[in-house]
């Protein structure tokens, strides 16, 4: 399709992108249009959750759209397309080897967040403010190839079980949009050493420390081992945001149905930890000694 000798290359009418169902549901995107020229930068004005990431997942096919039609050089790529089709849309040719689209943020040697942090690690002084941990996957925490395991000659059993892609890359895309949008004061990545070592360091810095319920996260995954949930190696970050912000961190959180767990806030120097059954370092002690003739974990 031409307009005034210009090629469109992607055309996009009446896009509807909706969430949930019945009297959960929620429309992220209301009937969008607009067309992407050869040679030509466009781009997505709005605040912040007015759907702007939405709109571009929905167009390389990450999010399906609920209704309307996307057209990619003349082609409906929107609802049910052939593989081939697919693979030509959710692929660049121009790239050796071609690498999906949704991919390239991961793969280039310069990602969107660039080489520098912008945020700390060490939290701030400020004791209203919030902590909160975000898992990115819905797996069990289990304590198999883990540093405490490896260390301790613990019997940990499986690892954790990491299964959803797709979820994984929700949660870093939302993580990666409060770093852009200034909303995270402080935060680190959970990885080696697990959720224990992630709040160590982030409590380590000279005017404050930490002070960590995880009271929450054992109600909700029904884990009454506070030692899985401290050192298993569940990948994830822990950020610290304001209070003022702490709504609208909660609306999208719920708008991208991620998962996320308020574990304290910022307070004097050093690392607190308590749950809602014991005190975090007498009950890792005692689960620990609890579990010298452990067997291996199965399948729960």
């Amino acid at each position: 399709m031409e307009q005034n000798n210009r090629e469109v290359i992607l055309s996009v009418r009446d896009l509807k992108v909706a969430f949930g169902s019945r009297r959960h549901r929620f429309e992220a995107v209301k009937g969008v249009s607009f067309d992407v020229y050869k040679g030509e930068t466009f781009g997505i004005v709005g605040e912040s959750g007015s759907g702007k990431t939405t709109i571009g997942r929905s167009v390389i096919r990450v999010y399906p759209a609920t209704s309307g039609s996307i057209r990619f050089h003349g082609q409906e790529i929107s609802g049910r397309i052939s593989k081939t089709i697919d693979r030509e849309i959710m692929n660049t040719p121009d790239m050796n080897p071609a690498l999906p689209l949704c991919e390239l943020p991961f793969r280039t040697s310069s990602p969107v967040l660039g080489k520098s942090r912008k945020c700390q690690v060490h939290v701030s002084d400020n004791i209203g403010n919030w902590l909160i941990y975000i898992p990115f996957d819905t797996c069990k925490f289990r304590l198999g190839g883990s540093l405490l395991a490896e260390k301790t000659g613990l019997a940990g059993g499986k690892a954790p079980d990491i299964m959803d892609s797709d979820y994984f890359i929700d949660c870093f895309e939302v993580v990666r949009e409060f770093v852009e949008d200034g909303v995270i004061v402080s935060g680190a990545a959970t990885g080696p050493g697990g959720l224990i070592a992630t709040l160590n360091r982030m409590s380590n810095g000279m005017t404050a420390g930490i002070d960590a319920d995880i009271s929450g996260i054992c109600r909700s995954y029904g884990e009454t081992d506070i030692t899985r949930i401290l050192f298993s190696e569940v990948p994830g970050a822990v950020v610290e945001i304001r209070d003022s912000d702490f709504d609208y961190v909660d609306a999208e959180m719920l708008l991208q149905d991620v998962a996320y767990y308020p574990i304290g806030h910022p307070g004097k120097p050093g690392l607190r930890i308590t749950s809602g059954n014991q005190d975090g370092v007498a009950g890792i002690l005692q689960s620990l000694l609890g579990q010298e003739d452990i067997v291996p974990e199965g399948e729960d």
